[in-house]
């Protein structure tokens, strides 16, 4: 093989790898109607953007818990049904990992904010 077509294979096996990473963390998203009905219930809202992020536009009623600290933070949440935000769903899935493993159990995983407000009743 020559050097060129082993670039080509690793880049295609890369470019595979990392879309298989982005369809498994797509698959822990919530459905519309999962969102819907966390609201319905009273859940708490939780933005895991930056608080620069949040403070530029955030659902109405959400607490900000930026990824960084949510594992730390971890306790506040653990009675409680949570729905976790950011912009398009890849911090969300992270938090939603951390959190899972520090305990929590009532974790609804919305994605991104565009997606939670078009869930919203």
């Amino acid at each position: 093989m020559d050097t060129n077509t082993i670039i080509l294979l690793a880049f295609a096996l890369i470019a595979v790898g990392l879309l298989r990473n982005s369809i498994a963390r797509k698959r822990d998203l919530a459905d519309p109607t999962e969102i819907t009905e966390a609201l319905q219930n009273g859940a708490l809202i939780v933005d895991v953007r930056t608080p620069a992020e949040y403070d530029q536009d955030h659902f109405p009623g959400a607490v900000n818990i930026p990824l960084q600290e949510i594992g730390q933070r971890a306790t506040e949440l653990m009675d409680q049904h949570i729905i976790l935000y950011c912009n398009t769903g890849n911090r969300t899935s992270s938090a939603a990992t951390i959190l899972k493993r520090k305990g929590v159990t009532s974790i609804v995983n919305a994605g991104g904010l565009h997606q939670l407000r078009n869930a919203a009743p």
